[in-house]
């Protein structure tokens, strides 16, 4: 087996990205804009026309169940940043949605847990980060991955390791599966991000300030949730 097995030294990263951005999040926005551009330039010559075409000829119930599938891959990650940040009630839960479609939902091709309550509330290394208290660090585009910040790019090995998908010492079957989660992804986002590219002034600005803010709220909604598993656990012993 010849993957590369990364070793996350997380305090060394905190060191390194936990100073603030002072009021400047984008001290990179001449590089990140020549690759912003790149990115569209890919998107437009090959992603999208392959999501259409992908979407003309594959059922939306077959597009559902691809995209379960690859969602389902995902629960593990969820899992462990769950421990890591503390929340053994959430992970419990998201090893019970696990479980349930893996085995009833025939290997996450259909999403049995949600309707059991037991939803998928993202987790990653990036937001664990952020929940030890680690900045974001500049927004950094990268090239064909698109939007990220600093912190969320350093913390991508650690993502990557914990899909088990990683861990299949097949290249073509690894490659053809994650050709096929990003066609299923862009095709389910086709009216969406055409949409957004009709409206917004400026296409760089709005994907850059949706992102930032989209990980902000996830960092601090977790932070939050914690906090309120901690009361209700306490008004639940009558402390």
């Amino acid at each position: 087996m010849n993957h590369f097995h990364p070793v996350i030294p997380l305090l060394a990263l905190a060191a390194l990205v936990a100073t603030p951005v002072a009021a400047e999040e984008d001290p990179w926005r001449g590089l990140n804009q020549r690759t912003h551009a790149f990115n569209e330039a890919v998107d437009g010559y090959v992603l999208e026309p392959v999501a259409k075409g992908y979407d003309f000829v594959v059922p939306d119930v077959v597009q559902t169940g691809v995209g379960n599938f690859f969602d389902n891959l995902l629960v593990p990650r969820t899992v462990i940043n769950d421990l890591l940040q503390g929340d053994f009630r959430e992970g419990a839960r998201h090893t019970g949605r696990f479980l349930v479609n893996t085995v009833v939902g025939i290997g996450g091709l259909f999403d049995v847990a949600d309707g059991a309550g037991l939803d998928h509330d993202r987790e990653d290394f990036g937001q664990t980060l952020g929940r030890w208290g680690v900045g974001t660090g500049p927004y950094f585009v990268i090239p064909f991955l698109g939007p990220s910040t600093l912190r969320d790019t350093l913390a991508l090995p650690a993502d990557y390791a914990a899909n088990p998908a990683f861990w299949v010492d097949e290249g073509i079957i690894t490659g053809a599966a994650t050709a096929l989660d990003l066609t299923n992804r862009r095709a389910g986002a086709l009216e969406e991000i055409a949409e957004n590219r009709r409206t917004a002034i400026d296409f760089y600005v709005f994907v850059r300030d949706a992102y930032l803010q989209n990980r902000e709220e996830h960092v601090t909604e977790g932070a939050a949730a914690a906090d309120d598993d901690d009361d209700d656990l306490y008004d639940d012993e009558g402390l």
